[in-house]
């Protein structure tokens, strides 16, 4: 729920109700009843909170269980999505083991994988 994500990234920020409505530029009821549930923002004020907490709206509107935006694939990137796309189980599985030996031999962070 929209209600509970607010919450979430508010507390994620550090920040007070009073602090957002401030920033926002909206009354403290206001975004109080966003936060509790009682009203829903309207589509520029759900845009307006999607930018504050530096988040997309399909997370505010539950449509994704990922707060931060993703970064936009370059060319090599869309072709590895498509080959994933267009594979079966087997290589899908393929491809992620893949994936995951490269961060892991080159040192980036992955996912519950170990650092080298």
């Amino acid at each position: 729920m929209i209600s509970e994500r607010l919450a979430f990234l508010r507390g994620e920020a550090g920040k007070t109700q009073d602090e957002v409505a401030d920033e926002l530029h909206m009354a403290r009821s206001t975004y109080g009843s966003y936060e509790t549930g009682r009203r829903m923002p309207p589509l520029g004020a759900l845009i307006d909170l999607a930018r504050y907490f530096g988040t997309t709206t399909d997370y505010l509107l539950d449509l994704t269980d990922e707060p931060r935006p993703l970064p936009p694939l370059d060319e090599k990137g869309r072709a590895v999505v498509r080959c994933y796309q267009d594979s079966d189980v087997r290589g899908r599985e393929t491809i992620y083991r893949i994936a995951l030996q490269e961060k892991i031999q080159y040192g980036s962070d992955a996912d519950g994988a170990p650092a080298p």
